[in-house]
């Protein structure tokens, strides 16, 4: 009877294991009738969707064949269908900060970076194609990436890529009920089976009112950091092999991000309300040499309210940009009086900051040092919500060895910036690879930071840059490009560069209308610095609102041809820009900006 029963299991074992033999082998058939996309480019966010439409299309320019990436935020890129012999095509692979997000194409890093190359040229014509994407992680990429190679031949193939390895990991967890090992584990199950990939449940995406608890929910466990690295790895190797296929050898770039970005914004201490205008624009004005107008801004909010503290620690940094010693010290020693009774609603941490910044200035390191150990032993004691608080105090105290391993610490509980483990397997993937190398872009901005930590000097938020730090990154990677090609050229000194596009903006209320230099923000200045990025639609309305309530001026329509010549929605339309420039020189024929436009449009047409 027993061994009856044994013989039954067995058999049924062996039924069992025959079956999914079969299944496994039908799934794989399956897969080779119909491709799927990689196990590691599936993601259930709705940003990291593959595309399922053509991603290149012909297109006839001025009677010749010309190929166009036709897929979004690829900023339409176009190049001749046959490569010319003298054009050499620099591939740029990335997120968000890559795109631009948050400035306009022509201040982009890719696009600064291609008219540096063109400029000193030995005779070389430069194409950087940008083939960045907002919320891809590796994965995605590669899976692109190697769609199109073969179509654009690259002949180097770069890479600022990181913040987004992440995204699905955290989005998972939110939608797994934080059952992270069971995740990782089907992914691997998935690789090695075609009918784990056929059976995998469809994921359901986390629900807007949770994704707003991800920094705070999310922990990574070392499971998770491994697996998330061990993927990116895999993707630079797919990439790798994309661009062999091509001769082209890779540039992996270290991912810079913004160390400061402490509870998402930057005045985190200014208030209650989230972004309050006038501390906005107090902000560009600080920035961009207008200690005045700030200081205006704020007048009027103490006019309001004479207590409030904000507005006075503003009115002393503005006292300070303006070299008024009296004035700074008198906004500041109000700011502690104040704080003594500090205003209903505001948090520990910033009453303890706003302290700290405010003692330092008044008394020095020693002083800071002294009255902000014991609120850093107290936050320590939550390191994984107050690590960056940590940081900063360390920072504001002058112990820049403590404050990049705490903002270190802090950046291991975010799940949308490259840290320290993503940069070390780019760095180690490059010293695998024969044909790759690397350049450590994260630890050279740094060392060109205050304290040598990277902060809002180059960033508009976490991690996207603002027009300093595209033109920094520009100016940073040109001469390592072009070593790759033996060009023997002297590029402008990164630092210089930065002052100069500085000293163009400075105490300006508009943006820079010549086409090179325009950051899209036109009569809007303070989104130079605004930590709210909108989208690029929206950004247009501002414009028309304001040609609707003051008219046309020549400035106004250059702007307005600006918008035209970038095309983020369509393409660009070189066609519609000239006209508005030319309706701008009638206005005003010495308005030689759209002069400029019209001679840079030319030459791109």
């Amino acid at each position: 009877m027993t061994g009856r029963i044994a013989k039954r299991i067995l058999f049924s074992l062996i039924a069992l294991v025959l079956a999914l033999v079969l299944l496994e082998g039908l799934a794989r058939l399956g897969e080779r009738l119909h491709p799927q996309p990689p196990v590691d480019a599936r993601s259930l966010l709705p940003y990291q969707q593959l595309p399922d439409n053509p991603l290149v299309v012909q297109i006839q320019v001025h009677d010749h064949d010309y190929q166009r990436l036709f897929w979004p935020q690829w900023h339409w890129e176009i190049f001749p269908q046959e490569k010319p012999d003298d054009e050499v095509r620099i591939v740029l692979i990335g997120g968000s900060a890559a795109v631009g997000h948050g400035v306009a194409e022509p201040v982009c890093f890719a696009s600064i970076l291609e008219r540096l190359l063109n400029r000193h040229s030995d005779g070389s014509r430069y194409r950087v194609l940008n083939l960045a994407r907002t919320g891809y992680a590796s994965p995605q990429h590669a899976y692109l990436f190697d769609q199109v190679a073969d179509i654009i031949k690259p002949d180097l193939v770069m890479t600022v890529m990181g913040n987004n390895e992440y995204l699905d990991v955290a989005a998972a967890y939110v939608a797994h009920g934080k059952a992270m090992p069971l995740f990782t584990r089907a992914r691997w199950l998935e690789h090695r089976s075609a009918l784990a990939r056929w059976l995998r449940p469809k994921l359901r995406p986390p629900m807007s009112n949770e994704l707003k608890h991800w920094v705070t929910s999310y922990n990574r466990s070392d499971e998770v950091r491994q697996y998330v690295q061990q993927r990116l790895h895999n993707s630079l190797i797919d990439i790798a092999a994309a661009a062999r296929r091509n001769g082209a050898p890779l540039l992996f770039c270290t991912v810079p991000v913004n160390m400061r970005n402490l509870a998402g914004r930057e005045w985190f201490w200014a208030g209650i309300q989230n972004h309050p205008q006038d501390f906005v624009q107090a902000r560009y004005e600080l920035t961009y040499g207008l200690p005045s107008e700030a200081t205006r801004l704020m007048q009027a909010r103490l006019a309001l309210d004479e207590n409030d503290v904000a507005a006075h620690m503003v009115l002393a940094m503005a006292a300070e940009a303006a070299k008024d010693k009296n004035r700074e010290e008198q906004h500041y020693r109000r700011v502690l009086e104040l704080l003594e009774t500090p205003p209903p609603g505001m948090v520990l941490e910033n009453q303890r900051f706003m302290k700290a910044v405010a003692v330092r200035a008044l008394e020095g390191p020693e002083a800071c040092r002294q009255i902000s150990a014991p609120w850093i032993e107290h936050f320590k004691k939550n390191q994984e919500v107050n690590s960056g608080i940590v940081a900063a105090l360390y920072s504001l105290c002058d112990d820049q060895k403590q404050a990049r391993e705490w903002f270190d610490r802090f950046l291991l509980n975010r799940f949308n910036v490259a840290d320290g483990d993503i940069n070390r397997t780019l760095m180690q993937t490059a010293e695998q690879l024969p044909d790759a190398s690397v350049y450590d872009l994260s630890e050279t901005m740094a060392q060109m930071s205050p304290q040598g930590i990277l902060g809002y000097e180059y960033f508009l938020e976490y991690c996207h840059f603002n027009v300093r730090g595209h033109v920094l990154i520009a100016h940073l990677l040109a001469p390592v490009v072009a070593k790759q090609f033996g060009m023997s050229a002297s590029f402008p000194d990164p630092l210089d560069a930065v002052v100069e596009d500085d000293g163009l903006r400075h105490g300006r209320l508009a943006d820079l209308p010549v086409l090179e230099r325009w950051a899209g923000v036109d009569f809007d200045v303070s989104r130079l610095t605004d930590e709210v990025i909108p989208d690029p639609d929206i950004a247009a309305d501002p414009l028309r609102q304001y040609i609707a309530r003051h008219g046309e001026s020549a400035l106004a329509l250059t702007f307005s041809g600006n918008r035209e010549a970038v095309g983020p929605n369509g393409g660009p339309n070189s066609t519609t820009a000239l006209d508005a420039y030319q309706r701008a020189l009638e206005l005003d024929p010495d308005f030689s900006p759209a002069q400029v436009n019209i001679e840079l449009i030319r030459q791109m047409d």
